[in-house]
């Protein structure tokens, strides 16, 4: 079946906008609204998903042309709402059938949204700050602690960590390596809470975004995951 004019069906921009109406629909099996008036909402949601300066390419036997101007794209869009209505319709079938299908498959094939691994190193406490601006009372209680007759390893990082000790104790500006030591912290705890936002998984609103290396990316990272999970099963099995 030929693409509906109404949608945008451009996978190699990474845009599928009858995809994301059946992924939208999937609760329709479950819904307890009258089908005109959730197709009325799903229109609605379809609206805010797609706006108008989503330009539609233009082909000529097979053959890209150029892209539609604003002004097409706001005719094009003018009648979406009835159309997508009237979709949902007409779809009703293949809609539930879908839906079902995605309710018996494991949790675990659902689209997975792969982000590359980043680690974030460890914020600084003040004294590890302070550590390593003055390797000179490291240096200095090497030292001292060797020519008292201390040569193993543990009593030397003991003489060395109540040198360190003794000097903060002592130091004026110590409040310093604190109020840096803070700053590195919610620097870090920044950092983590972006990887942690970034790092959920896809949810089929985001998929008409994404790009073609973005969606097999997320694709060979599902099926990575899959493989685990089967093989997890199987050694339970065993």
């Amino acid at each position: 079946m030929p693409p509906k004019k109404w949608l945008i069906i451009d996978r190699e921009r990474g845009i599928d906008q009858e995809a994301w109406l059946y992924a939208r629909c999937a609760d329709l099996r479950t819904s307890q609204k009258p089908l005109k008036d959730y197709a009325r909402d799903v229109a609605h949601a379809f609206e805010s998903q797609f706006p108008s300066n989503i330009l539609q390419r233009i082909f000529k036997n097979g053959k890209f042309q150029r892209f539609e101007t604003e002004e097409e794209a706001i005719v094009r869009c003018e009648g979406r709402p009835k159309q997508c209505v009237k979709w949902i319709q007409n779809h009703k079938s293949e809609i539930l059938r879908r839906a079902e299908h995605q309710a018996s498959l494991p949790a675990y094939l659902d689209l997975q949204d792969y982000k590359p691994d980043v680690e974030v190193k460890r914020a600084r406490s003040a004294r590890d700050i302070y550590v390593g601006e003055h390797p000179e009372i490291r240096e200095n209680a090497t030292k001292e602690a060797r020519d008292s007759g201390i040569s193993t390893r543990s009593e030397l990082q003991s003489s060395i960590n109540a040198a360190y000790s003794a000097a903060i104790a002592v130091d004026p500006d110590w409040q310093r390596y604190i109020d840096r030591s803070q700053e590195e912290k919610t620097t870090r705890a920044a950092e983590r809470a972006k990887i942690r936002e970034s790092s959920t998984i896809a949810d089929d609103d985001s998929q008409p975004g994404m790009s073609r290396t973005q969606i097999l990316q997320n694709l060979e990272y599902t099926l990575l995951n899959t493989v685990k999970a089967l093989a997890r099963r199987i050694r339970r099995l065993w």
